[in-house]
């Protein structure tokens, strides 16, 4: 829940420097910018998609290329700095892939994210059924 100790910070997407922002709350704007024929584009928040395993992802496109950004990485990479050598994945501490804000979204080893899905009951393990493959079904 949003509560006035939570007001939503945004900073800017490293690479998109002038065309995107990420929010506190997971968030992605673009920004408003003079383009072609004298047209504005952007100025508005970014609609993203749940993909693989329930990860939010949007489209950000800079000069001619476009690419496919999970938000998480985003916020991570504008409210944490690059991701240190050590760091292999980007955890997610309440087990929610959708909640994507800084103090949720940390770097970490594949270690320790495959002990945070044990935590949370998300492991592949915890989830099977103990009579799967009994006899007396």
């Amino acid at each position: 829940m949003l509560t006035s100790v939570h007001l939503e910070a945004w900073r800017t997407v490293p690479g998109y420097e002038d065309l995107y922002e990420v929010s506190s709350l997971g968030r992605v704007r673009s920004l408003r910018r003079k383009g072609g024929r004298n047209r504005w584009y952007g100025g508005k928040i970014l609609q993203a998609v749940p993909g693989y395993f329930g990860y939010l992802s949007l489209n950000l496109c800079g000069g001619r290329r476009q690419r496919t950004y999970r938000v998480h990485e985003l916020v991570a990479l504008a409210f944490h700095g690059p991701r240190p050598e050590w760091a292999q994945c980007i955890r997610h501490l309440d087990g929610n892939p959708a909640y994507n804000t800084p103090w949720n979204c940390v770097y970490g080893t594949d270690s320790e994210n495959a002990n945070d899905t044990i935590r949370h009951g998300n492991h592949y393990f915890t989830n099977r059924s103990k009579t799967r493959g009994s006899a007396s079904n």
